[in-house]
């Protein structure tokens, strides 16, 4: 996708938005996202696409599924404060005026990965010992 981004970053320049972005030194989404961080005009043109899209997909998901809580972690719980706003106030003005509320959406910047491990050997732990519990 850095190639995609790199694209539309070059039409938003060439349509004069101003930047202090050059696409070739985009190698990833969280270049992108710092720079909006730092209130560049081209990357938060970007980043509000990409934040609608995810926006449309969290409200689509709610629709179909009902989650009251949508969790972010590893690359998107670290991303730009910008970001994360947005997605936030897109998601908010979708479910205005319906009958659905916004997801809530937590960015988790822990090691997710690691505390999913950590509770995965509790519960493996905790049906090893029912196990016996319940043969007694």
């Amino acid at each position: 996708y850095p190639s995609a981004i790199r694209r539309r970053v070059q039409r938003a320049l060439e349509s004069g938005t101003p930047s202090s972005l050059h696409p070739e030194n985009l190698s990833s989404i969280d270049d992108l996202f710092r720079q909006a961080d730092r209130g560049d005009a081209a990357a938060r043109q970007e980043t509000d696409r990409i934040a609608g899209l995810f926006a449309s997909l969290l409200c689509n998901a709610q629709i179909m599924m009902d989650p009251q809580d949508i969790l972010f972690h590893d690359a998107y719980g670290y991303s730009c404060e910008y970001f994360h706003r947005r997605m936030e106030e897109i998601c908010r003005e979708k479910t205005d005026g319906s009958f659905f509320a916004p997801p809530r959406i937590h960015f988790i910047q822990e090691d997710f990965t690691e505390n999913v491990r950590y509770g995965a050997i509790l519960y493996s732990r905790d049906a090893y010992l029912r196990h016996f519990v319940q043969e007694e």
